[in-house]
């Protein structure tokens, strides 16, 4: 066959695997996958043009019965990287996982447990055998063995076997076993000697140390490396920086059948619309584009080592995936200001594991803010989170995460939870929480003519409430407030319980139980003088006085003015007697 009829063969085919997987990937559920698989004739050749990794989490999306289908289509190759995956909880093999993957592969086949047992790594044979046999040899301890009747089984009257495993796993290892023998001595004697002589524990770093290398083959760098995309830089970030690849990186003009550009990195990522999906509908150059999976691949590979994420989770690998995504998104909009155009160049010039550094530093400022409120400044010497107000307690615990996370209470809706940090209005809105949060922190010792160590170490006996743990920043500022209207001056004095009448009565709206207008404004106009020119601050600070009035009125001046107050049930302002 001529060179050129070999091309035209390879382009031919490369072609028709591009058409079986556009339509592999155009099916949205696990299911309709399974079924254009598993309907199409030359299915084995779709299953084996896709990356172990997607292979592996397709495998676990499926239902368990239907994994063997797939597996059996599967390469060696493929299997052996998905068994990687699965088998390791970091560097300690579980006997378990690779216990299943024995059973699935006898389930698909002799066959393709017998080329198992001729291609997979030896070590892993040997410690399979080990966990749920005892193994004597004659000449050792035979006659021990013979005189007790404590073994099950031989084969050879050379080595003999006794289970230590129960019943219903018996007949996979005995077809192991059989296997073995079947491939002959040159099978026999490593597998049968290595499980008679060798230790667990070199064996297993053997075991983990072909894994690491077939890991880094396919693109999965050691710890040390992958902790390169976290690094914090102090500086603008380095588009132009070119990040380490692996060897097996496929160089831009290669065509090859077999190097398709695996496509989990968006595809497991299908969180909605986002700033990237909206910059590559913008269109990428076929070249660029395909190089740029790749990048996004190994990037995606670089989250899982540094995050140690479980290869054999698919909600733990889908998590990382979107968490990904999200960075890498954030990060365009950023860069760009919003504007397409200029993120779909960002994407063609630069690295995409550039890029996402850039998104990941963003997010980390924010982590970094809060995280030096909450143990240096002035919340250190509170009683805990719990003394801020919602969302300003949210905001906090969210970004104290390795990974910052958006409170859902920001969203419309207002629910619990976090959500990871996606764009950059999530950005601003945590940026404003955390002005608010210092705001605050600067003002109120003013107001009240106090600094937080005096007013941490107020007395709360015979008050309500009597504890710091019950206590809320609202209801310090709401007390001081509360003051002020009853004449006293802004102080941090509670409120006598016969004076609530009077201050309910001075406060509320004649018709609504709203605060009155010319409290409001007048008192937004005198805080306006403890910040001068800072108008930043003073736009936190009135935001945060503006949430306390809300739960002013919700909570005290929502009371029928015709009816009793209880300070039992006024957590709004210190109250006693």
């Amino acid at each position: 066959m001529s060179t050129g009829e070999e091309r035209e063969n390879s382009s031919s085919l490369r072609r028709k695997l591009e058409e079986k997987r556009a339509k592999f990937y155009s099916r949205r559920t696990p299911r309709e996958r399974l079924e254009t698989v598993l309907s199409d004739p030359e299915g084995e050749i779709l299953i084996r043009s896709l990356p172990p990794v997607e292979l592996h989490l397709f495998t676990r999306e499926v239902d368990p019965e239907d994994r063997i289908p797939l597996v059996e289509m599967a390469s060696m190759d493929q299997i052996q990287r998905m068994m990687d995956f699965s088998c390791w909880k970091k560097d300690t093999l579980d006997i378990d996982s690779l216990s299943q993957w024995i059973q699935t592969l006898r389930d698909c086949s002799p066959a393709k447990l017998t080329e198992a047992l001729e291609n997979l790594d030896t070590e892993l044979w040997v410690l399979f055998l080990r966990h749920h046999l005892e193994i004597g040899k004659t000449g050792d301890d035979r006659e021990l063995m013979e005189e007790e009747r404590s073994y099950d089984l031989s084969f050879d009257d050379l080595y003999f076997f006794r289970y230590r495993c129960s019943e219903d796993i018996q007949p996979l290892v005995f077809q192991c076993l059989e296997e073995i023998y079947r491939l002959g001595p040159a099978r026999t004697a490593p597998v049968l000697e290595g499980a008679l002589w060798e230790m667990d524990a070199p064996l297993q770093e053997e075991a983990y140390r072909l894994r690491q290398g077939r890991m880094e083959e396919s693109g999965f760098p050691d710890y040390f490396e992958a902790l390169r995309i976290y690094q914090i830089q102090n500086r603008s970030p380095d588009l132009k920086e070119e990040p380490p690849k692996p060897a097996d990186f496929p160089e831009k003009d290669s065509k090859a059948p077999d190097e398709f550009p695996p496509q989990y990195a968006l595809v497991f990522a299908d969180s909605g619309p986002s700033f990237l999906k909206r910059t590559l509908e913008q269109g990428i150059p076929s070249e660029r584009m395909e190089h740029l999976w790749w990048e996004l691949t190994y990037l995606c590979h670089k989250v899982f080592i540094a995050d140690q994420v479980d290869l054999g989770d698919r909600e733990e690998i889908t998590q990382a995936l979107a968490r990904t995504h999200d960075l890498l998104s954030l990060s365009l909009e950023n860069l760009s200001a919003g504007r397409l155009e200029q993120s779909r160049f960002l994407l063609q010039e630069h690295f995409a594991e550039a890029i996402f550094r850039a998104g990941y530093n963003l997010t980390q400022s924010l982590r970094h803010r809060a995280l030096a409120l909450a143990r240096q400044g002035w919340l250190a010497r509170a009683p805990g989170l719990s003394f801020l107000d919602s969302p300003s307690e949210e905001v906090l615990r969210g970004l104290d995460h390795r990974h910052p996370r958006f409170p859902l209470v920001l969203d419309p809706g207002g629910k619990p939870g976090f959500r990871d940090v996606k764009t950059l209005e999530d950005i601003t809105r945590l940026e404003r929480e955390l002005t608010i949060i210092e705001s605050i922190g600067e003002v109120l010792p003013v107001l009240l003519n106090s600094s937080w160590p005096q007013i941490f170490r107020l007395d709360l006996s015979g008050c309500l409430p009597d504890s710091w743990q019950e206590m809320q920043l609202s209801t310090l500022f709401l007390t001081g407030f509360a003051n002020e209207q009853l004449g006293h001056g802004f102080h941090l004095l509670p409120i006598h319980a016969r004076d609530l009448r009077h201050l309910h009565h001075g406060c509320r709206e004649h018709e609504a139980a709203v605060l009155k207008k010319e409290i409001k404004k007048r008192f937004e106009t005198d805080l306006g003088r403890c910040f001068g020119s800072d108008s930043a601050r003073l736009a936190g600070a009135i935001d945060y006085v503006r949430r306390c009035w809300r739960i002013f009125e919700e909570e005290f001046l929502a009371i029928n003015p015709h009816e009793s107050i209880d300070p039992r049930f006024i957590r709004s302002l210190l109250v006693r007697g």
